[in-house]
């Protein structure tokens, strides 16, 4: 056999091989699987197999947006309480009278009620015109 007779058997023997499971092994398939799902076995069969796909998919979708939103609140509420923490910080520095009535509640709670309560009248004598809002005015 000379060379050029083996390289044409061996792209003929190729050829067959490739049109024999390209073409014909899934029609027989296709053939076999549309046959048996045809029967009540078959179909009980069939809902089974797509009751665990669905069944899957749902369980790593699930499992998926769990992740999804626990990296969120962690994000979310991590950064919402530096913020608070910051915001606390900023009106201790603007105010620093309430922090002090604070620190007074703390040390005794009664003389910090009586200060709390007295607290808009004490700045008021002590010289700050700014007034509460009133919020008793009644018929407005």
């Amino acid at each position: 056999m000379s060379d050029n007779e083996f390289i044409f058997y061996w792209f003929l023997t190729f050829f067959i091989w490739n049109i024999y499971y390209l073409w014909i092994v899934p029609k027989r398939s296709a053939e076999f699987w549309s046959r048996r799902f045809e029967t009540k076995e078959g179909q009980k069969e069939l809902v089974k197999i797509a009751r665990g796909i669905i069944d899957t998919t749902v369980l790593e979708t699930n499992i998926l947006i769990e992740e999804q939103l626990e990296a969120f609140s962690k994000k979310f509420f991590g950064s919402l309480g530096k913020n608070v923490q910051e915001t606390k910080q900023l009106i201790k520095l603007a105010n620093p009278e309430s922090d002090l009535l604070d620190k007074i509640g703390e040390q005794n709670p009664i003389l910090g009620l009586i200060v709390q309560r007295l607290g808009p009248q004490l700045s008021g004598l002590m010289g700050n015109q700014d007034k509460p809002p009133n919020s008793y005015n009644k018929g407005v």
